[in-house]
């Protein structure tokens, strides 16, 4: 019996057929997790855009429906209905009226006092919304989407 286990052993160590089938098997679990991170990192892009959409969208109706006056409330409701995710806003839609500044946004503007690209300032909106998004193997996240639009 001795000589028929270590025989056995010997033909196990000596042949090597199930290697790859082994390296797999250790292998799998690694290939399993990139792909699922893949995906969720395309589900995450995927609700990031929209939710920019969405605030696209609410800035859009504000720029659309200028000259009839503005209405916050028309302004949300247009973003909300911009996607099938449950977007918040964080800060409420409200006319500005300023000088765009590449770095600021929209800095405080004068009545009959040019802005610093020599053009007179006007009334801005901007439409910011968010949502969260919980990948699978980490904490939820917040994403943010902004437009501003020019209304006059």
């Amino acid at each position: 019996m001795p000589g028929r286990v270590s025989s056995f052993l010997n033909h196990l160590l000596r042949h090597r057929s199930g290697a790859s089938g082994v390296e797999f098997a250790l292998v799998l679990p690694i290939l399993i997790a990139l792909l699922i991170g893949t995906i969720d990192l395309g589900a995450m892009a995927w609700t990031k855009m929209e939710v920019q959409a969405a605030a696209r969208a609410g800035a859009n109706y504000a720029f659309v429906n200028a000259t009839k006056g503005f209405d916050a409330a028309k302004v949300k409701a247009a973003a909300t209905s911009a996607t099938n995710l449950a977007v918040t806003f964080p800060a409420e839609p409200l006319p500005v009226f300023g000088c765009p500044d590449a770095a600021a946004g929209i800095t405080p503007g004068s009545a009959g006092v040019k802005c610093a690209n020599n053009e007179f300032p006007g009334r801005y909106v901007t439409v910011q919304t968010s949502t969260d998004y919980t990948p699978i193997w980490f904490s939820p996240v917040s994403l943010l989407g902004t437009a501003t639009v020019r209304i006059s």
